[in-house]
Protein backbone atom coordinates (compact mmCIF):
# COMPACT_ATOMS: atom_id res chain seq x y z
CA UNK A 1 0.00 0.00 0.00
CA UNK A 2 1.18 3.53 -0.81
CA UNK A 3 0.50 6.19 1.80
CA UNK A 4 0.95 9.88 0.96
CA UNK A 5 1.16 12.39 3.79
CA UNK A 6 0.11 15.90 2.78
CA UNK A 7 1.14 19.09 4.54
CA UNK A 8 1.80 22.75 3.78
CA UNK A 9 5.49 22.50 4.72
CA UNK A 10 8.03 20.09 6.22
CA UNK A 11 7.89 21.64 9.68
CA UNK A 12 5.10 19.32 10.80
CA UNK A 13 6.77 16.10 9.68
CA UNK A 14 7.21 14.95 13.29
CA UNK A 15 3.46 14.31 13.38
CA UNK A 16 3.82 11.75 10.60
CA UNK A 17 7.04 10.35 12.09
CA UNK A 18 4.97 9.11 15.05
CA UNK A 19 3.27 6.56 12.79
CA UNK A 20 5.65 6.18 9.85
CA UNK A 21 7.80 3.33 11.18
CA UNK A 22 4.69 1.38 12.20
CA UNK A 23 3.19 1.77 8.73
CA UNK A 24 6.43 0.69 7.06
CA UNK A 25 6.67 -2.30 9.37
CA UNK A 26 3.30 -3.39 7.99
CA UNK A 27 4.47 -3.10 4.40
CA UNK A 28 3.38 0.42 3.51
CA UNK A 29 5.40 2.75 1.30
CA UNK A 30 5.22 6.37 2.44
CA UNK A 31 5.92 9.80 1.00
CA UNK A 32 5.36 13.35 2.23
CA UNK A 33 3.99 15.66 -0.45
CA UNK A 34 4.15 19.31 0.58
CA UNK A 35 3.77 22.80 -0.89
CA UNK A 36 6.59 24.44 1.06
CA UNK A 37 7.92 26.25 -2.01
CA UNK A 38 4.77 28.36 -2.10
CA UNK A 39 6.09 30.24 0.93
CA UNK A 40 9.81 29.50 0.66
CA UNK A 41 11.34 29.61 -2.85
CA UNK A 42 14.45 27.82 -1.57
CA UNK A 43 12.37 24.63 -1.40
CA UNK A 44 11.72 24.58 -5.16
CA UNK A 45 12.50 21.16 -6.65
CA UNK A 46 13.56 20.01 -3.18
CA UNK A 47 13.31 16.35 -2.17
CA UNK A 48 15.03 14.09 0.33
CA UNK A 49 14.63 12.12 3.54
CA UNK A 50 13.54 14.01 6.67
CA UNK A 51 13.04 12.16 9.97
CA UNK A 52 13.16 8.92 8.05
CA UNK A 53 10.41 9.99 5.64
CA UNK A 54 10.98 10.68 1.96
CA UNK A 55 9.60 14.18 1.30
CA UNK A 56 9.21 16.14 -1.88
CA UNK A 57 7.92 19.57 -2.75
CA UNK A 58 5.08 19.76 -5.27
CA UNK A 59 7.40 21.58 -7.70
CA UNK A 60 9.38 18.34 -8.17
CA UNK A 61 6.53 17.25 -10.45
CA UNK A 62 6.70 20.32 -12.68
CA UNK A 63 3.26 21.57 -11.68
CA UNK A 64 1.51 23.41 -8.86
CA UNK A 65 -1.74 21.50 -9.26
CA UNK A 66 -2.45 19.03 -6.44
CA UNK A 67 -4.88 17.05 -8.61
CA UNK A 68 -2.24 16.36 -11.27
CA UNK A 69 0.37 15.27 -8.71
CA UNK A 70 -2.00 12.92 -6.89
CA UNK A 71 -3.06 11.44 -10.21
CA UNK A 72 0.61 10.89 -11.03
CA UNK A 73 1.82 9.33 -7.76
CA UNK A 74 -1.43 7.35 -7.23
CA UNK A 75 -1.42 6.76 -3.47
CA UNK A 76 -3.95 4.40 -1.93
CA UNK A 77 -4.60 6.81 0.92
CA UNK A 78 -3.75 10.42 1.73
CA UNK A 79 -3.21 11.44 5.36
CA UNK A 80 -3.69 15.12 6.24
CA UNK A 81 -3.25 17.30 9.33
CA UNK A 82 -5.97 19.84 8.52
CA UNK A 83 -9.60 19.83 7.48
CA UNK A 84 -10.62 23.51 7.58
CA UNK A 85 -8.82 25.38 4.83
CA UNK A 86 -9.02 25.92 1.08
CA UNK A 87 -6.14 23.60 0.26
CA UNK A 88 -7.86 20.91 2.32
CA UNK A 89 -10.82 21.29 -0.04
CA UNK A 90 -8.44 20.83 -2.98
CA UNK A 91 -6.96 17.63 -1.56
CA UNK A 92 -10.33 16.23 -0.50
CA UNK A 93 -12.12 16.86 -3.80
CA UNK A 94 -9.16 15.62 -5.83
CA UNK A 95 -8.98 12.40 -3.83
CA UNK A 96 -12.72 11.78 -4.20
CA UNK A 97 -12.48 12.04 -7.96
CA UNK A 98 -9.37 9.82 -8.05
CA UNK A 99 -10.97 7.33 -5.62
CA UNK A 100 -8.18 7.79 -3.06
CA UNK A 101 -9.08 7.31 0.61
CA UNK A 102 -8.44 10.26 2.93
CA UNK A 103 -7.71 10.31 6.64
CA UNK A 104 -7.54 13.49 8.72
CA UNK A 105 -5.67 13.26 12.00
CA UNK A 106 -5.35 16.09 14.50
CA UNK A 107 -1.82 17.41 14.99
CA UNK A 108 -2.44 19.70 17.96
CA UNK A 109 -5.13 21.00 20.26
CA UNK A 110 -7.73 23.19 18.56
CA UNK A 111 -10.01 25.78 20.13
CA UNK A 112 -13.57 24.45 19.99
CA UNK A 113 -15.36 26.56 22.61
CA UNK A 114 -17.73 28.94 20.80
CA UNK A 115 -17.20 31.77 23.28
CA UNK A 116 -13.43 31.58 22.99
CA UNK A 117 -13.63 31.36 19.20
CA UNK A 118 -15.79 34.49 19.07
CA UNK A 119 -13.23 36.35 21.18
CA UNK A 120 -10.46 35.22 18.83
CA UNK A 121 -12.44 36.28 15.78
CA UNK A 122 -13.12 39.70 17.30
CA UNK A 123 -9.40 40.12 17.98
CA UNK A 124 -8.12 38.91 14.62
CA UNK A 125 -4.48 39.97 14.88
CA UNK A 126 -3.82 39.93 11.13
CA UNK A 127 -4.02 43.43 9.74
CA UNK A 128 -5.61 44.23 6.39
CA UNK A 129 -2.12 44.97 5.07
CA UNK A 130 -0.79 41.53 6.04
CA UNK A 131 -3.79 39.80 4.54
CA UNK A 132 -3.42 41.81 1.33
CA UNK A 133 0.25 40.81 1.05
CA UNK A 134 -0.77 37.15 1.20
CA UNK A 135 -3.46 37.67 -1.43
CA UNK A 136 -1.04 37.41 -4.35
CA UNK A 137 -0.03 33.89 -3.34
CA UNK A 138 -3.68 32.89 -3.03
CA UNK A 139 -4.55 34.34 -6.41
CA UNK A 140 -1.56 32.72 -8.10
CA UNK A 141 -1.58 29.30 -6.43
CA UNK A 142 -4.42 28.54 -4.02
CA UNK A 143 -7.35 29.86 -6.06
CA UNK A 144 -6.32 28.12 -9.34
CA UNK A 145 -5.94 24.86 -7.39
CA UNK A 146 -9.35 25.27 -5.84
CA UNK A 147 -11.07 26.13 -9.12
CA UNK A 148 -9.28 23.28 -10.87
CA UNK A 149 -10.44 20.78 -8.25
CA UNK A 150 -14.01 22.10 -8.41
CA UNK A 151 -13.99 21.93 -12.22
CA UNK A 152 -12.72 18.35 -12.23
CA UNK A 153 -15.11 17.25 -9.51
CA UNK A 154 -18.30 19.08 -10.47
CA UNK A 155 -18.31 21.91 -13.01
CA UNK A 156 -21.55 23.33 -11.61
CA UNK A 157 -19.67 24.29 -8.45
CA UNK A 158 -17.60 26.73 -10.47
CA UNK A 159 -20.62 28.40 -12.05
CA UNK A 160 -22.67 28.82 -8.86
CA UNK A 161 -19.92 31.13 -7.53
CA UNK A 162 -20.19 29.84 -3.95
CA UNK A 163 -16.40 29.63 -4.07
CA UNK A 164 -16.25 33.44 -4.03
CA UNK A 165 -17.95 33.45 -0.64
CA UNK A 166 -15.46 30.88 0.64
CA UNK A 167 -12.53 32.99 -0.54
CA UNK A 168 -14.00 36.04 1.17
CA UNK A 169 -14.57 34.14 4.42
CA UNK A 170 -10.98 32.91 4.35
CA UNK A 171 -9.68 36.42 3.71
CA UNK A 172 -11.75 37.79 6.58
CA UNK A 173 -11.00 34.96 9.06
CA UNK A 174 -8.03 32.85 7.90
CA UNK A 175 -8.47 30.32 10.72
CA UNK A 176 -11.77 29.12 9.18
CA UNK A 177 -13.35 27.99 12.43
CA UNK A 178 -16.82 27.83 10.86
CA UNK A 179 -16.38 27.00 7.17
CA UNK A 180 -19.26 26.96 4.70
CA UNK A 181 -19.80 24.40 1.90
CA UNK A 182 -18.58 21.90 4.46
CA UNK A 183 -19.11 18.85 2.26
CA UNK A 184 -15.95 19.80 0.35
CA UNK A 185 -13.89 19.26 3.51
CA UNK A 186 -15.21 15.87 4.61
CA UNK A 187 -12.60 13.12 4.50
CA UNK A 188 -13.21 9.41 4.86
CA UNK A 189 -12.02 9.37 8.46
CA UNK A 190 -11.66 12.09 11.09
CA UNK A 191 -9.31 11.14 13.93
CA UNK A 192 -9.55 13.36 16.99
CA UNK A 193 -7.68 13.40 20.29
CA UNK A 194 -10.55 13.45 22.75
CA UNK A 195 -14.28 13.60 23.42
CA UNK A 196 -14.34 17.39 23.62
CA UNK A 197 -13.69 17.62 19.86
CA UNK A 198 -16.60 15.42 18.80
CA UNK A 199 -19.24 18.14 18.71
CA UNK A 200 -17.01 20.62 16.87
CA UNK A 201 -16.05 18.26 14.04
CA UNK A 202 -19.61 16.93 13.83
CA UNK A 203 -21.61 20.16 14.10
CA UNK A 204 -19.20 22.83 12.82
CA UNK A 205 -17.22 20.92 10.18
CA UNK A 206 -19.91 18.43 9.19
CA UNK A 207 -18.49 14.96 9.78
CA UNK A 208 -20.97 12.19 10.46
CA UNK A 209 -20.32 10.73 13.90
CA UNK A 210 -19.60 7.34 12.37
CA UNK A 211 -16.65 8.89 10.52
CA UNK A 212 -15.11 10.37 13.68
CA UNK A 213 -12.98 8.27 15.99
CA UNK A 214 -11.43 9.31 19.30
CA UNK A 215 -7.92 7.86 19.17
CA UNK A 216 -6.14 9.82 21.93
CA UNK A 217 -3.13 12.06 21.51
CA UNK A 218 -0.16 10.12 20.05
CA UNK A 219 2.19 12.57 21.76
CA UNK A 220 1.03 11.24 25.14
CA UNK A 221 2.15 7.70 24.42
CA UNK A 222 5.68 8.31 25.66
CA UNK A 223 4.43 9.46 29.07
CA UNK A 224 2.04 6.52 29.40
CA UNK A 225 4.81 4.11 28.47
CA UNK A 226 7.33 5.65 30.88
CA UNK A 227 4.82 5.62 33.73
CA UNK A 228 3.79 2.03 33.05
CA UNK A 229 7.39 0.85 33.00
CA UNK A 230 8.86 3.09 35.73
CA UNK A 231 10.98 4.54 32.99
CA UNK A 232 11.70 8.03 34.34
CA UNK A 233 15.30 8.30 35.48
CA UNK A 234 17.26 11.19 36.96
CA UNK A 235 19.82 10.68 34.19
CA UNK A 236 17.21 12.02 31.75
CA UNK A 237 17.53 15.47 33.35
CA UNK A 238 20.03 18.18 32.42
CA UNK A 239 23.10 17.95 34.67
CA UNK A 240 22.23 21.11 36.62
CA UNK A 241 18.74 19.80 37.46
CA UNK A 242 20.20 16.42 38.37
CA UNK A 243 22.23 18.37 40.91
CA UNK A 244 19.07 19.82 42.45
CA UNK A 245 17.42 16.40 42.72
CA UNK A 246 20.49 14.70 44.19
CA UNK A 247 20.84 17.52 46.71
CA UNK A 248 17.16 16.99 47.59
CA UNK A 249 16.31 20.56 46.60
CA UNK A 250 12.70 21.03 45.53
CA UNK A 251 11.87 22.97 42.38
CA UNK A 252 8.83 24.17 40.44
CA UNK A 253 8.83 24.16 36.66
CA UNK A 254 7.52 27.22 34.81
CA UNK A 255 6.21 26.35 31.34
CA UNK A 256 6.68 29.60 29.44
CA UNK A 257 4.23 30.52 26.64
CA UNK A 258 6.17 32.90 24.36
CA UNK A 259 3.63 35.65 25.09
CA UNK A 260 6.22 38.29 24.16
CA UNK A 261 6.60 36.81 20.70
CA UNK A 262 2.83 36.52 20.18
CA UNK A 263 1.34 39.76 18.89
CA UNK A 264 -2.06 39.23 20.52
CA UNK A 265 -0.72 38.92 24.08
CA UNK A 266 -1.08 42.54 25.15
CA UNK A 267 0.96 43.63 28.12
CA UNK A 268 3.76 41.08 27.81
CA UNK A 269 7.01 42.77 26.90
CA UNK A 270 10.57 41.54 27.27
CA UNK A 271 10.95 43.69 30.37
CA UNK A 272 7.67 42.46 31.87
CA UNK A 273 8.62 38.81 31.28
CA UNK A 274 12.04 39.26 32.88
CA UNK A 275 10.51 41.04 35.89
CA UNK A 276 7.88 38.29 36.16
CA UNK A 277 10.57 35.58 36.22
CA UNK A 278 12.55 37.46 38.86
CA UNK A 279 9.48 38.00 41.06
CA UNK A 280 8.39 34.34 40.83
CA UNK A 281 11.91 33.11 41.58
CA UNK A 282 12.13 35.39 44.65
CA UNK A 283 8.70 34.32 45.93
CA UNK A 284 9.47 30.62 45.52
CA UNK A 285 12.85 30.98 47.17
CA UNK A 286 11.15 32.31 50.30
CA UNK A 287 8.99 29.17 50.29
CA UNK A 288 11.94 26.82 49.88
CA UNK A 289 11.68 26.10 46.16
CA UNK A 290 14.00 26.67 43.23
CA UNK A 291 12.66 27.84 39.87
CA UNK A 292 13.37 25.95 36.65
CA UNK A 293 12.06 27.33 33.35
CA UNK A 294 11.19 25.50 30.13
CA UNK A 295 10.93 28.09 27.36
CA UNK A 296 8.51 27.82 24.46
CA UNK A 297 10.26 26.83 21.17
CA UNK A 298 9.34 30.24 19.68
CA UNK A 299 10.78 32.28 22.55
CA UNK A 300 13.89 34.29 21.72
CA UNK A 301 16.14 32.88 24.40
CA UNK A 302 18.68 35.70 24.16
CA UNK A 303 16.01 38.13 25.42
CA UNK A 304 15.33 36.12 28.59
CA UNK A 305 17.21 37.45 31.62
CA UNK A 306 16.78 35.36 34.75
CA UNK A 307 18.47 35.47 38.16
CA UNK A 308 21.67 33.44 38.27
CA UNK A 309 20.16 30.65 40.38
CA UNK A 310 17.25 30.09 37.96
CA UNK A 311 17.84 27.28 35.48
CA UNK A 312 16.55 28.00 31.98
CA UNK A 313 16.09 25.43 29.21
CA UNK A 314 14.49 25.38 25.79
CA UNK A 315 15.19 22.09 24.01
CA UNK A 316 15.56 19.71 26.96
CA UNK A 317 13.04 16.95 27.75
CA UNK A 318 10.03 18.63 29.34
CA UNK A 319 8.43 15.39 30.62
CA UNK A 320 11.37 14.44 32.83
CA UNK A 321 11.63 18.04 34.08
CA UNK A 322 7.96 17.78 35.09
CA UNK A 323 8.25 14.32 36.63
CA UNK A 324 10.96 15.30 39.09
CA UNK A 325 9.42 18.70 39.92
CA UNK A 326 7.14 19.51 42.85
CA UNK A 327 4.64 21.07 40.44
CA UNK A 328 4.25 23.30 37.42
CA UNK A 329 3.49 26.96 36.83
CA UNK A 330 1.84 28.02 33.60
CA UNK A 331 -0.99 29.73 31.75
CA UNK A 332 -2.18 28.20 28.48
CA UNK A 333 0.48 25.90 27.02
CA UNK A 334 -0.91 22.55 25.90
CA UNK A 335 2.22 20.99 27.41
CA UNK A 336 0.62 21.63 30.81
CA UNK A 337 -1.66 18.68 30.07
CA UNK A 338 1.43 16.50 30.61
CA UNK A 339 1.70 17.95 34.10
CA UNK A 340 -1.80 16.65 34.82
CA UNK A 341 -0.98 13.24 33.35
CA UNK A 342 1.95 13.07 35.77
CA UNK A 343 -0.40 13.94 38.66
CA UNK A 344 1.46 17.13 39.51
CA UNK A 345 -0.04 20.29 41.05
CA UNK A 346 -0.53 23.10 38.55
CA UNK A 347 -0.44 26.81 39.42
CA UNK A 348 -1.60 29.76 37.32
CA UNK A 349 -0.52 33.27 38.44
CA UNK A 350 -3.41 35.71 38.85
CA UNK A 351 -2.07 38.52 40.98
CA UNK A 352 -3.22 42.12 40.59
CA UNK A 353 -3.99 44.32 37.62
CA UNK A 354 -0.32 44.45 36.67
CA UNK A 355 -0.46 40.82 35.44
CA UNK A 356 -2.24 40.51 32.06
CA UNK A 357 -5.23 38.21 32.51
CA UNK A 358 -4.60 35.37 30.09
CA UNK A 359 -7.55 33.07 29.40
CA UNK A 360 -6.80 29.69 31.00
CA UNK A 361 -8.81 26.55 30.28
CA UNK A 362 -6.96 24.84 33.13
CA UNK A 363 -8.29 27.35 35.66
CA UNK A 364 -11.73 27.33 34.08
CA UNK A 365 -11.93 23.55 34.40
CA UNK A 366 -10.65 23.58 37.98
CA UNK A 367 -7.54 21.52 37.28
CA UNK A 368 -5.14 24.37 38.12
CA UNK A 369 -4.85 26.43 41.31
CA UNK A 370 -4.96 30.21 41.03
CA UNK A 371 -1.89 31.86 42.57
CA UNK A 372 -3.55 35.11 43.60
CA UNK A 373 -0.70 36.96 45.29
CA UNK A 374 3.08 36.69 45.14
CA UNK A 375 3.11 36.81 48.94
CA UNK A 376 0.77 33.81 49.15
CA UNK A 377 2.22 30.31 49.42
CA UNK A 378 1.57 28.01 46.49
CA UNK A 379 -1.14 25.49 47.38
CA UNK A 380 -0.40 21.92 46.38
CA UNK A 381 -3.96 20.65 46.62
CA UNK A 382 -5.40 18.76 43.62
CA UNK A 383 -9.10 18.79 42.72
CA UNK A 384 -9.42 15.10 41.91
CA UNK A 385 -13.02 15.28 40.67
CA UNK A 386 -12.22 18.17 38.32
CA UNK A 387 -9.25 16.30 36.92
CA UNK A 388 -11.29 13.17 36.33
CA UNK A 389 -13.81 15.23 34.34
CA UNK A 390 -10.98 16.91 32.45
CA UNK A 391 -9.37 13.58 31.60
CA UNK A 392 -12.68 12.23 30.28
CA UNK A 393 -13.31 15.23 28.03
CA UNK A 394 -9.86 16.51 27.09
CA UNK A 395 -7.71 13.36 27.14
CA UNK A 396 -10.20 10.48 26.88
CA UNK A 397 -7.61 7.81 26.02
CA UNK A 398 -5.06 7.31 28.80
CA UNK A 399 -3.18 4.27 27.55
CA UNK A 400 -0.71 3.55 24.78
CA UNK A 401 -2.01 2.35 21.44
CA UNK A 402 -3.01 5.59 19.69
CA UNK A 403 -0.36 5.29 17.00
CA UNK A 404 -1.20 1.67 16.34
CA UNK A 405 -4.89 2.49 16.02
CA UNK A 406 -4.14 5.31 13.56
CA UNK A 407 -2.13 2.89 11.41
CA UNK A 408 -4.94 0.33 11.47
CA UNK A 409 -7.38 2.95 10.19
CA UNK A 410 -4.98 4.14 7.47
CA UNK A 411 -4.40 0.59 6.27
CA UNK A 412 -8.07 -0.48 6.30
Amino acid sequence: MKVAYFDYWTGGIHNFALIDSLLKAQGAHTILLHIGSWNDPSMLKQSGVINGIYAEDISVHGTNHIFKVLKKIQPDVVVTLNTNYIMDRVVCLSCRLLKIRTVFMMHGDRVVDDQVIQKLLSKDSQSLWKKTKKASKYLKLTVPNYLNSLWNFDKSRVFNFAWLSILYQTFKHPQSYYPSNKDELIQDKCLVYANKYLNYYHEKIGYELKKIEVIGNPKHERIFSLLANNGFDVAMLPASVQGLVKAQKKYLLYIEDAFVEQQNSAGWTVEFRNDFIRDVATALKLQGYELVIKLHPCTLINTVLAPEEVLVFQKEDVDSLMFFSSGCIGFTSTVLTNCLLLDKPLFTPRWGKELPQIESEFLKKGVANAWMDLKDPVYFSINTAARENFFHEAISVNTTGSCQRICEIILE
